[in-house]
This record gives C-alpha cells, sequence and structure tokens, in this order.
C-alpha cells in the first residue's frame, strides 16, 4: 500500500518536472522570435526625408539588385527589384570564442517586374546585416 503510494506520488511529481519543462522551452522559443521582425511596406506611402530619399535613389538604380539603408539603432530597410518575397532572421555565432550577431535578410527572386519594400526591427545589437538571395522556393521556406 504504501509502495502505490510512493509510486502515484513519484508519478505526479515526474508529470509536473515534465509540464513545467515544457513551458520553459516555450517561452523561450517565444523570446527567440522577438529578436527580430519584419513587414512588408507599400512603396508610394510618405516615409521620414531620409528613408524617402534613399528609397527614390534605390528605385532610380534599375538594377536588380537589394539595397538596404539602416535608419537608426534597431530599424534598417530593405528596397529589391526582382525580388518577391522576404524573410529576417536573427543569428548568433560564436566562432573561435569570438561573438558575431548579425540579422541575416534573406530574398527570394522572383520576377524583373516584382518590388518588395520591408522595414526590419531588431532588439539586439548586432554587428552586420547580410543580404541573402535565394531563387530556389524550396530552399526559401526551409
Amino acid at each position: 500500500m504504501i509502495l502505490k503510494r510512493e509510486i502515484g506520488l513519484l508519478s505526479i511529481c515526474l508529470c509536473l518536472f515534465f509540464l513545467f519543462g515544457c513551458q520553459q522551452i516555450s517561452n523561450a522559443e517565444r523570446t527567440e522570435e522577438s529578436l527580430v521582425d519584419y513587414e512588408y511596406l507599400p512603396l508610394d506611402n510618405g516615409y521620414s526625408a531620409e528613408v524617402d530619399n534613399w528609397l527614390h535613389d534605390a528605385k532610380q538604380s534599375g538594377d536588380e539588385i537589394a539595397h538596404n539603408y539602416a535608419a537608426e539603432d534597431g530599424i534598417e530597410y530593405v528596397y529589391a527589384k526582382g525580388y518577391s518575397q522576404a524573410k529576417a532572421s536573427y543569428v548568433y555565432e560564436n566562432i573561435d570564442k569570438k561573438i558575431n550577431s548579425k540579422i541575416k535578410v534573406t530574398l527570394l527572386k522572383g520576377e524583373s517586374s516584382d518590388e518588395l519594400f520591408i522595414k526590419v526591427t531588431y532588439s539586439k545589437d548586432i554587428d552586420v546585416t547580410e543580404l541573402d538571395v535565394i531563387e530556389d522556393e524550396a530552399l526559401f521556406y526551409n
């Protein structure tokens, strides 16, 4: 009888330990997701004078390349002609005990008439913003 009660208490403790452990992982995942965010912006809206001037120059270049503009700490804009989709991520690297952090903006190659304009916001100090181009849609979504 005492053995059954001890096994029951042990089972309850293990279940609670498992449930609280899963909750901590879930909270950590939510924290990581909030490090960087991005949104698609319309090309014809009025923005600050600096952003409008930069966007005008980027659009006038006519090249199918991506342009980025660091407006202020934690805010960056990306304009790309010839690209249809974008995503942004935070990358933290420890290479030979040297810490690097960066924002990686990945662009999916589209039609030559496609244009995109995004605003990337991030909450951490970063060393660099990297623009990456992918032509394969399957790789973009993985």
